[in-house]
C-alpha cells in the first residue's frame, strides 16, 4: 500500500463514507466481502475503526454473512472482547438453513471458543452435517468432522461417511469423497479402510479408480501398499 492511499485509508472521513456505503448494499454477503476487504485494509488500525466495523456485521440480518462477517473481524479486536464475539458468531449459524453451509460455518467458528465449548460446536456441526442431502456434499463434511470427535465416535461417523460414499454412482464423484475419507482413517481402522479399499477397487473408470486407490495405499499397512497400486 503506498503512502497516498495509507493517508487516504487513516481518514477517519474517509472511513466513515466506506462504512456508510457498506451499511447500503442490498446484499448482505457483499456486506461481509466489502468488511472483511476494509478490515484488511485498515491494518493497522485505530481500535475504534474495528468497533465501527463490528457494529455493522451486527446489524446483517442474513444468519450466515453474519456469522461470517463476526468471524472475520473478531480476531482484529481486543482480547477481552473476541470471545463475545465469536459467541456471537456461534448463535448466527445457528440460524443457517442449510445444514451444509451450518456445518462448514460452525467448523470454523468452534476452535476459536474455550475448549469447554468446542465439543458441544462440533456435535452441533456433526448434526448439520448428517441433514445434507446431496450425498458427496455430506461425505466430506462428515469427514471433514470427525477428526475433531471424541475418539470412540469418530469411527462411527467415519462409517457413515464410507456408507455415504458406497451409496454414490458417478465415479468421479466417489473416487473424490473416498480420498476424503482415507485421509482421516488411521491404520487401526482396518475394517474401514477394508471397505474404502473395496469400494475404490469396484470403479470402473480406470482414471478414478486409480484417484482413489492412490488416496487409500498410504493408510494401508507397508505390505499391502504395493499391491494395491500395481
Amino acid at each position: 500500500m503506498d503512502e497516498e492511499k495509507t493517508v487516504e485509508v487513516g481518514s477517519r472521513t474517509w472511513v466513515d463514507d466506506r462504512l456508510v456505503e457498506i451499511d447500503r448494499l442490498p446484499d448482505s454477503l457483499q456486506r461481509v466481502k466489502a468488511l472483511v476487504e476494509l478490515a484488511s485494509q485498515l491494518l493497522p488500525s485505530p481500535e475504534d475503526v474495528f468497533q465501527e466495523a463490528l457494529a455493522a456485521a451486527q446489524n446483517i440480518e442474513e444468519p450466515s454473512a453474519k456469522a461470517a462477517a463476526l468471524s472475520a473481524i473478531a480476531p482484529h479486536l481486543p482480547e477481552s472482547q473476541r470471545q463475545d464475539v465469536f459467541q456471537q458468531a456461534r448463535i448466527a449459524a445457528q440460524g443457517i438453513e442449510w445444514p451444509n453451509e451450518k456445518a462448514e460455518v460452525l467448523m470454523k467458528i468452534a476452535p476459536h471458543l474455550p475448549e469447554s465449548q468446542q465439543q458441544e460446536v462440533f456435535q452441533q456441526a456433526l448434526t448439520a452435517a448428517q441433514e445434507i442431502q446431496d450425498a458427496a456434499t455430506k461425505v466430506k463434511a462428515l469427514s471433514a468432522i470427525a477428526p475433531h470427535l471424541p475418539e470412540s465416535q469418530q469411527q462411527q461417523v467415519l462409517q457413515q461417511a464410507l456408507t455415504t460414499a458406497q451409496a454414490i454412482e458417478d465415479s468421479g464423484a466417489k473416487a473424490q469423497v473416498l480420498s476424503a475419507i482415507a485421509s482421516h482413517l488411521p491404520e487401526s481402522a482396518t475394517d474401514l479402510l477394508q471397505q474404502a479399499l473395496t469400494a475404490a477397487q469396484a470403479i470402473e473408470d480406470s482414471w478414478d479408480k486409480a484417484e482413489a486407490l492412490s488416496a487409500i495405499a498410504p493408510q494401508l499397512p507397508e505390505s499391502e501398499r504395493s499391491t494395491v497400486l500395481a
